[in-house]
């Protein structure tokens, strides 16, 4: 069977291609790719293994076995009174500044008292070695996987938290300054709006298939890696193509 591999940030980087074509045996897995991805390029190695993967946009475990056809992603670590039930909801992948106000604007109304916003933006930091600052950040992402990803967070966050949530998250060079992410949460309360804030930006941080490349003033550069942390998936059926497929 043919699948297609997707490479990110420093994943494309390291091997030189965005997209390779595999052909595997039927019933392999994703552990089978990175078998085939350590072995193709060994500079690999080392990052794959921190690495999270996606089948048609949607993260499994290591052990899922891939339908024909199948797209997967290479995902290296991604660098926080009642709302009524039908509590809208805003999640938005963009290439354009991002106004936090117009993201509260979309989410407030007459039952909440309490309107949080959150503006992340870029800063100008050192290097580690303290010779250079940030210029700018380009961030990438596996964009449609991205905005699905998006909206099931502000829905997550809504659920747990009994609030309204709009979210952008923009792609693109960006200059010192200039906001990467905003999160406006509207709510009865502000006790329960900070939670939902902070619960939204840690579960973007963890989450979202969203790289940044930092760019020195010496010309330098570095894709940032979020912490590591081990993610357990719960059992799930193979994945199939629709069709049944005899053991051999």
């Amino acid at each position: 069977m043919k699948i297609k591999v997707l490479l990110f940030a420093a994943a494309r980087d390291i091997a030189g291609q965005t997209e390779i074509c595999m052909d595997l045996p039927i019933g392999s897995t994703l552990t089978d790719v990175q078998t085939r991805l350590k072995t193709e390029y060994p500079a690999l190695s080392q990052l794959l293994a921190v690495c999270r993967y996606a089948v048609n946009a949607d993260y499994q475990p290591s052990d899922v076995r891939l339908p024909d056809g199948a797209e997967v992603g290479v995902i290296p670590p991604v660098s926080g009174g009642s709302a009524p039930s039908e509590a809208p909801l805003y999640a938005r992948i963009v290439r354009r500044s991002i106004a936090v106000q117009e993201l509260a604007d979309k989410i407030g109304g007459p039952g909440c008292g309490a309107l949080l916003t959150f503006a992340g933006a870029v800063r100008a930091d050192d290097d580690e070695q303290g010779r250079a600052q940030v210029t700018h950040i380009t961030y990438e992402g596996y964009e449609s996987m991205a905005e699905q990803v998006l909206r099931q967070i502000a829905e997550s966050v809504a659920r747990a938290h009994q609030v309204r949530v709009a979210i952008e998250h923009r792609l693109g060079r960006l200059e010192v300054g200039e906001v990467s992410v905003g999160v406006a949460v509207a709510c009865p309360h502000r006790s329960q709006g900070f939670s939902a804030l902070r619960d939204a930006i840690e579960k973007i941080k963890k989450d979202l298939p969203i790289w940044k490349k930092e760019e020195f003033s010496d010309g330098t550069s570095l894709w940032v890696h979020g912490q590591v942390e081990s993610h357990p998936q719960p059992e799930r059926p193979p994945l199939d193509s629709g069709a049944e497929t005899a053991d051999t």
